[in-house]
């Protein structure tokens, strides 16, 4: 996108006509850099998967296939990872930590909305409000 937009700045106003053939190629191109949507739906998208899994470990006990989620309880209850901060494995069961606590606050309230009556989308839109600015 970067390159289109410097050739057709390098064609001055040129660069905006049709018989350059940018403005076609810009239009093309620029859809494929949100295909899926910006930062944000993917980040929302992302959250309700996880209370997804979350909600089906928790109510239903169904093992899921996010891996922390499954030890939810054991990494809640446990301290701060040891062990050589710069090991893989000790940045995993840190980065672990903070998803399972992250998730179990989200999930907390998503159940108490759910419990107050809301439908799950208004559930769903109370807690990605409230994380919204810190995720």
């Amino acid at each position: 996108m970067d390159i289109i937009e410097q050739c057709r700045q390098a064609c001055g106003g040129h660069g905006y006509s049709s018989y350059a053939g940018l403005p076609g190629l810009y239009q093309d191109f620029v859809v494929q850099n949100t295909w899926e949507g910006d930062n944000t739906v993917l980040t929302l998208q992302t959250g309700r998967y996880l209370l997804g899994c979350f909600k089906a470990a928790v109510k239903d006990k169904k093992t899921v296939p996010v891996p922390y989620i499954n030890r939810l309880p054991s990494i809640l209850k446990a301290s701060a990872p040891q062990g050589d901060p710069t090991s893989l494995a000790t940045i995993g069961d840190a980065f672990d930590a903070v998803s399972a606590n992250l998730l179990a606050v989200a999930g907390k309230a998503f159940m108490e909305a759910l419990q107050k009556g809301k439908s799950e989308e208004a559930a769903h839109e109370d807690v990605g409000t409230l994380f919204g600015a810190q995720i």
